[in-house]
């Protein structure tokens, strides 16, 4: 089970690896496009006194602000049964607090006369490119698997209601890529079917670690009424 646990830690640790580079490179193109439509659009250009290249040298700053506040509101968090409602949430927090604090360490540099409007329109649009980026990747990952890759193997420990529940809620989400192998319950006998769900009873509790590394189980829920403990 530790293995598993292990392999999956990896994996989430890669995967948040190409997040984080994909939000770099999404954060220095908006930051240059709002520079580039601030200062060079004739629609609402001005002369301004800071030079591009002064800008420039903010976006290391950028970065770590960003990287930042994306890890203090745990964006790179698995959110594999949350809504993409979550993720936009969770990231117009994080970009009102960096940009917060951008405009506060920006102002104590008064040799230099930053523009805020370009500041906000990084900002707004840095956000609909993440959600955008995001939104992407989620639907690449449905489909993905929805077909029958990249699935986690769950045992659920405890086979009543609780258990029957969360299978027909998990059954109607095959976008979340999860592939149930049966129940653990102390209850009822080895290997009885419970025919409401056409799922296998694979032990009692006390084997869940035997059944886990059996049946390479990814995640163990457990599923047991507050009596039960």
């Amino acid at each position: 089970f530790k293995n598993g646990v292990k392999m999956l830690r990896r994996y989430s640790k890669v995967f948040n690896m190409f997040l984080v580079l994909f939000d770099i490179v999404i954060i220095t193109f908006s930051f240059l496009a709002a520079y580039h439509i601030r200062f060079n659009i004739e629609v609402i250009s001005s002369s301004g006194s800071v030079q591009f290249n002064q800008y420039l040298q903010l976006l290391p700053l950028i970065w770590i602000i960003w990287f930042i506040c994306f890890k203090f509101f745990n964006v790179y968090q698995p959110r594999r049964f949350q809504s993409v409602t979550v993720d936009l949430l969770v990231l117009i927090k994080a970009n009102i607090l960096a940009i917060i604090i951008l405009t506060s360490l920006t102002f104590f540099l008064r040799q230099y006369a930053f523009s805020r409007l370009t500041f906000f329109m990084f900002v707004f649009l840095n956000f609909i490119l993440l959600v955008g980026m995001r939104i992407i990747v989620r639907s690449i990952l449905h489909y993905v698997r929805a077909k029958g890759y990249n699935k986690r193997r769950i045992l659920i420990i405890g086979a009543g209601e609780l258990g029957l529940n969360l299978v027909n809620k998990l059954c109607k989400h095959s976008e979340f890529g999860f592939e149930i192998v049966g129940f653990l319950d102390d209850r009822v006998s080895d290997r009885i079917y419970n025919t409401e769900v056409n799922l296998p009873i694979l032990g009692k509790i006390a084997e869940v670690d035997r059944i886990v590394h059996l049946l390479n189980v990814d995640i163990v829920i457990i599923a047991l009424p507050i009596k039960a403990y």
